[in-house]
């Protein structure tokens, strides 16, 4: 069972609901990274468990591009290079 976390920069708060790193579900492994293109930190599936369509593996689940920057909890900022600290609201998702 994965868990999602609700994070805020300090600084420029701005804010994200991820997991904040390498996390896994029964279904899907993912990974946290920023999408330059959408502006937002995201969970990319980077695997399926039932050998499901690899067809959109890697990308953002908004826009289907390519994230170029991984993210995991305890990282600046990706916006502002501020402190980022997790409000510990989490939620569990399969």
């Amino acid at each position: 069972m994965g868990q999602t976390n609700r994070f805020e920069c300090e600084q420029c708060h701005f804010t994200a609901e991820v997991s904040g790193g390498d996390d896994a579900g029964f279904l899907v492994c993912t990974k946290t990274m920023y999408c330059k293109l959408c502006q937002q930190l995201v969970d990319v599936v980077t695997a399926y468990m039932d050998g499901a369509s690899k067809k959109r593996l890697g990308t953002c689940p908004r826009c289907r591009r390519k994230p170029t920057q991984m993210w995991s909890a305890g990282d600046a900022c990706p916006r502002c290079g501020g402190p980022m600290k997790d409000c510990g609201e989490a939620m569990l998702w399969d």
